[in-house]
């Protein structure tokens, strides 16, 4: 799942350098051992984050490209741009 945000933020943004990620174990699933995970990547004087959450009714997948006039919210699931 990883692997599509990772190619819509290349992309956008070119190279990426991975600057943070964060992971948590919130929900009760035994087999798996991270179910939130938020990234933040960079590439010259732009940056995109990753949120990606197992623990909704559905899940949820955001990229956020973060620009010095704009900011693009991608949902993969939805299929939605904002």
């Amino acid at each position: 799942m990883l692997s599509h945000t990772i190619y819509v933020l290349q992309a956008l943004l070119d190279r990426i350098e991975v600057k943070s990620v964060l992971t948590a174990k919130i929900g009760n699933y035994p087999w798996v051992s991270h179910d939130e995970l938020y990234a933040t990547l960079q590439y010259d004087k732009s940056i995109g984050s990753i949120y990606a959450s197992f623990n909704a009714p559905r899940f949820a997948v955001f990229v956020d490209v973060h620009g010095t006039e704009a900011m693009l919210r991608i949902d993969l699931f939805g299929s939605s741009l904002v």
